[in-house]
């Protein structure tokens, strides 16, 4: 019994970690640059990431993982450079709803095709998912936000399906490989534009932290990917837009809407539909 609700833990446990470490990249980034925040949270998990994989003394994985790694990297470090935009444009608010319903619909389509389709209970939990993610964040539409929405949506569910493909023997390192491209991609643009890398100390924990806590989501992914389904492990991750309203409530006290209170709903009844057939 335990080992059938395994994934769902592990993909619960991505989108909390993936889900906290956005509360408090938010949180950084209100006090330090934005693309800063990004670039030092992003090195912070690489050098977690390569120390555990020293540590446990992972071997070396072959060219095809890595290559699977590297493109997991660049798409997900796309996603992160648009988003970045969207911020300094402000339109976070029309962007977040609609990377999050893009960044969990992509890998439902590659997982129907790589591993066939989805049972009809666990398509109706990935609808009720999709809306409980989209509802959440708020909806808002305008043509710029849809265009950075779709953009950075799609590099997020690529970054899911490219690193869905790593085989089960191989863990820290594509995960540092891929967060390695994500870092190098985020600081060449941030030397493009002169931006620079700078913070203030006292903001740099809160910083660290968040990048463990991603870090940390993209290894329960890559854990309840190997232990289920495409579709099933990615639906599940992308379900992190809860956990970070729930910590703004808890936290911040900022009471959520009630479209954002139907969407957890909406996400939470989802779960034992998709979970059926794991």
């Amino acid at each position: 019994m335990l080992d059938d609700l395994t994934p769902m833990f592990l993909g619960l446990a991505s989108a909390f970690s993936w889900g906290s470490g956005d509360f408090v990249g938010g949180l950084a980034s209100r006090r330090s640059n934005v693309l800063t925040t990004v670039i030092i949270s992003q090195a912070a998990g690489l050098l977690a990431l390569a120390l555990m994989g020293l540590f446990v003394g992972e071997k070396a994985p072959a060219a095809t993982p890595l290559l699977w790694s590297a493109a997991a990297g660049l798409s997900g470090g796309m996603g992160v450079v648009v988003l970045y935009r969207a911020l300094a444009l402000g339109e976070m608010t029309v962007v977040a709803p609609v990377t999050g319903v893009v960044t969990a619909s992509i890998p439902i389509l590659a997982g129907a095709y790589i591993e066939g389709p989805p049972t009809w209970l666990q398509l109706s939990g990935f609808i009720l998912a999709i809306a409980g993610v989209g509802l959440s964040t708020g909806f808002r539409r305008t043509s710029q936000g849809l265009a950075s929405g779709l953009a950075a949506g799609t590099g997020f569910g690529l970054f899911l399906i490219f690193m869905g493909q790593v085989g089960e023997g191989y863990f820290f390192w594509p995960l540092t490989v891929s967060r390695a491209v994500t870092t190098a991609i985020c600081t060449i643009i941030a030397l493009a534009i002169g931006a620079g890398v700078k913070t203030r100390p006292k903001i740099l924990p809160l910083i660290v932290l968040g990048g463990l806590l991603d870090a940390g989501g993209s290894g329960f992914f890559l854990m309840a990917r190997h232990a289920a389904r495409l579709d099933v492990s990615a639906v599940l991750s992308s379900l992190y837009p809860m956990a970070t309203v729930i910590l703004a409530y808890l936290i911040l006290r900022e009471k959520p809407t009630t479209p954002r209170t139907i969407g957890i709903i909406l996400a939470l009844a989802s779960i034992p539909l998709i979970r059926t057939s794991i």
